[in-house]
């Protein structure tokens, strides 16, 4: 799967050429200047809070690093390693068993193929990473008898059940490539209707409405700050979370309450992406913000990758 950005800019008629920060006319050409052996180290925060009656509850949060290094480069592609390790849990309540096997089900090893750009092209070793997961999932859920039921697993295989779904659910790493292969002008935004990844149901992406725009450049320093924004078209979104609910509820058996049923006009997912950035493409620091919001409250999921 190729990052939906770039699929997106190349339809509403964004092109790139070979410059990066261009200060002639103060644009930027997102591109991965990357050398054969090229390493760096990332610092990975994950939380996830709820926020009702103006209070703020942290429900799960996690820390890890990322080792990234570039195994091969040719003229057309890069394939770089990615070694997560040190997951760090951190909550003001006791992690639930779900969030656990999502968490810690994250292969140790995962090995991408970009094009020469730096845009994200495909999981080399997704059939490494499918194995994986799914040995993780089910020890773990032996440590649950009652949760360790056929039906339930099948809740998690779109984890990893193709090439497709081990795709979209390398966060981290599309998060890191999300800019990648892109070109813009400062402060002159993109706007236009893009497909972006359905980790629940990889066959149907999402419909949403992106824009995305050059905030700032740093000449002196050679950086530049990325920022995009995304909201989920509501009418999708509550269809595959009702049927994903309505079958997480049959997995679990007689004793799991039956799901609340949504309705478009209370459920909606926007998504806020910024990225600070150098000169050879690599990314400095960058956060992605989700905010879900239901009728009697929201939920934040923030994400963000720092260069150690």
């Amino acid at each position: 799967m190729k990052n939906f950005l770039i699929a997106a800019l190349v339809l509403l008629g964004i092109g790139i050429s070979n410059a990066q920060i261009n200060k002639a006319d103060s644009t930027v050409q997102v591109i991965a200047y990357y050398g054969l052996k090229e390493t760096a180290t990332y610092k990975v925060e994950f939380a996830k809070k709820q926020i009702k009656d103006n209070d703020t509850v942290i429900k799960n949060a996690v820390s890890y690093f990322l080792d990234v290094e570039v195994i091969d480069s040719t003229a057309s592609s890069y394939t770089i390693e990615f070694n997560y390790r040190d997951f760090a849990f951190n909550s003001d309540e006791e992690v639930s068993v779900i969030s656990k096997l999502l968490m810690q089900s994250q292969s140790p090893k995962v090995v991408v193929k970009t094009d020469e750009y730096g845009t994200f092209e495909e999981v080399v070793n997704w059939k490494e990473v499918r194995d994986f997961t799914k040995t993780t999932i089910d020890n773990l859920l032996k440590k649950y008898p009652d949760l360790n039921t056929k039906e339930f697993k099948k809740q998690f295989e779109h984890l990893y059940n193709s090439k497709e779904a081990v795709s979209a659910n390398t966060k981290d790493i599309q998060h890191l490539l999300y800019f990648h292969g892109t070109a813009h002008e400062l402060d002159d935004a993109t706007v236009g209707e893009v497909e972006m990844p359905n980790p629940y149901q990889p066959e149907k992406p999402f419909i949403a409405q992106l824009t995305v725009y050059l905030d700032e450049i740093d000449f002196e320093d050679d950086t530049y700050i990325m920022r995009s924004f995304t909201e989920v078209d509501s009418e999708q979104l509550t269809a595959t979370l009702n049927t994903y609910l309505d079958n997480l509820r049959k997995s679990i058996g007689k004793k799991a309450k039956a799901a609340p049923v949504v309705n478009p006009e209370d459920l909606k997912i926007e998504l806020e992406y910024a990225a600070v950035i150098d000169d050879w493409g690599w990314v400095l620091y960058t956060f992605e913000t989700k905010t879900v919001s239901f009728a009697d409250g929201y939920y934040i999921e923030e994400r963000t990758i720092e260069i150690q």
